[in-house]
């Protein structure tokens, strides 16, 4: 009879070990998921504003194409 105690309580030392081996787990894997879910956003705004940038540079590069006051005729011969 005492050997039967004793399994049943290494039994249940044995489940609970694994349920809080396995909250850790999960608790460890959602903090991961916040920090590449706030990562990602992260990087989302900074390509926006990198693009947005960019399409600044674009325009102020396509202002002396079409700048009246350039005399062109030199350049296109």
């Amino acid at each position: 009879m005492m050997q039967l105690y004793q399994l049943c309580f290494i039994h249940d030392r044995y489940q609970r070990l694994n349920d809080h081996l396995l909250n850790a787990f999960c608790s460890l894997v959602s903090r991961y998921q916040d920090q590449v879910s706030a990562n990602a956003k992260e990087a989302v705004y900074r390509h926006k504003v990198q693009a947005s940038d960019d399409i600044g540079q674009g325009i102020k590069i396509l202002e002396f194409f079409l700048d009246q006051s350039i005399d062109t005729t030199h350049y296109f011969r």
